[in-house]
C-alpha cells in the first residue's frame, strides 16, 4: 500500500504492546491515530480505563486495569497488569467469542 503517514501515527495492529506503555490510572483515556491495513486509511482510537479487574488465565491470577479500545474494526477491551511490568494479562474482542491470554510470565 503506497500512502503517506503524519507523524506520530500508530499501527492499529500494535495496540496490544501499546498498552503496557500508558500510564494506566483511574479515570485515565487516550487517543490515537492509527493506520488501518484492512481500512487503508487512518482510523481514530480511543482508549479508556473503565476499572480494575481480579483476571485468571494460564499464567495465573493478576490484578489489573481494564482497558477499553474503541474506533477500531471492533472494540477490544484489555486487561493490563497493574504491577511491573506491565503486562497485558487478556484481550478480547467485544461480543465475539474470541480471546488472547498469558499463558507464561518471565
Amino acid at each position: 500500500m503506497d500512502t503517506t503517514l503524519a507523524a506520530g501515527t500508530l499501527d492499529e495492529t500494535q495496540m496490544p504492546v501499546l498498552m503496557g506503555a500508558l500510564p494506566l490510572a483511574a479515570g485515565g483515556r487516550w487517543t490515537f491515530a492509527a493506520f488501518s491495513a484492512r481500512q487503508g486509511a487512518v482510523v481514530s482510537l480511543a482508549a479508556a480505563v473503565t476499572g480494575e479487574e481480579s483476571v485468571t488465565v494460564p499464567a495465573g491470577t493478576f490484578a489489573c486495569w481494564r482497558v477499553e479500545l474503541t474506533g477500531g474494526e471492533a472494540p477490544l477491551t484489555f486487561y493490563v497488569m497493574k504491577d511491573s511490568p506491565w503486562l497485558v494479562a487478556k484481550y478480547e474482542m467485544v461480543g465475539m467469542p474470541v480471546a488472547f491470554e498469558l499463558t507464561a510470565r518471565n
